[in-house]
């Protein structure tokens, strides 16, 4: 072997190796250095970086150019009237079937009327359970939850209100179950949590902005 060298130790060949070495691993530091890269990361096995997919990007696009939105949902969803009314506009949106579950849509109305006298951009809903503010991108939005019963149905709503320079915009969430106390042996529950997941993802796909020829003081 090129360490022993008839019987003795090849310190030469020792010395050549530890110099390329340090050669080698300052070369290496210095790299790393000048990329701005901790030894620590550069020498980490990467990590698999995984895709996030939006899940909006081929949905339905509805655009009110009168009143400045527009807002996505799903493709198999169904946009009742596209004109906007003073009842505004319905979208009814695909649900698991089978279940109690009987509708499950979305009501959009744009209308400074909606404000209350304290100013506030809101819709009244029944038994209110949980207000808060939420946020998707830079637009704020209350959120009101709800629910009452009628006529052997229970009501779910979820409403996000956000005003606008122009308008009040309010998105309203319904899913209308069927009473299981109308049925002799009712159909299975619908999976709530499941059923409401895709209601912030619709409001997250909310845009404001100024209609043309519109000008604001």
């Amino acid at each position: 072997m090129f360490i022993l060298k008839e019987g003795k130790t090849n310190w030469m060949y020792i010395f050549v190796v530890v110099v390329l070495a340090a050669v080698v691993g300052g070369g290496i530091l210095w790299w790393v250095n000048k990329q701005e890269i901790s030894p620590t990361e550069f020498f980490q096995i990467p990590k698999k970086v995984e895709k996030i997919e939006d899940e909006t990007v081929n949905w339905e696009t509805y655009r009110n150019e009168e009143h400045g939105f527009e807002v996505r949902y799903p493709e198999m969803g169904d946009l009742v009237d596209s004109n906007m009314t003073d009842d505004g506009i319905r979208i009814n949106l695909p649900f698991d079937s089978g279940t109690l579950l009987q509708e499950k849509y979305l009501n959009v109305k744009i209308d400074p009327k909606e404000i209350d006298p304290e100013g506030e951009c809101s819709l009244p809903l029944p038994n209110v359970s949980k207000i808060e503010e939420v946020w998707f991108g830079n637009i704020s939005f209350l959120k009101k939850v709800g629910e009452e019963g009628a006529a052997g149905s229970i009501y779910y709503y979820t409403s996000y209100s956000t005003a606008s320079d122009l308008h009040c915009v309010i998105l309203t969430f319904i899913l209308r179950s069927a009473n299981p106390g109308v049925f002799d042996s009712p159909p299975p529950d619908f999976d709530k949590e499941k059923e409401v997941k895709v209601f912030d993802q619709i409001v997250s796909t909310c845009q404001l902005f100024i209609p043309e020829g519109v000008n604001l003081p």
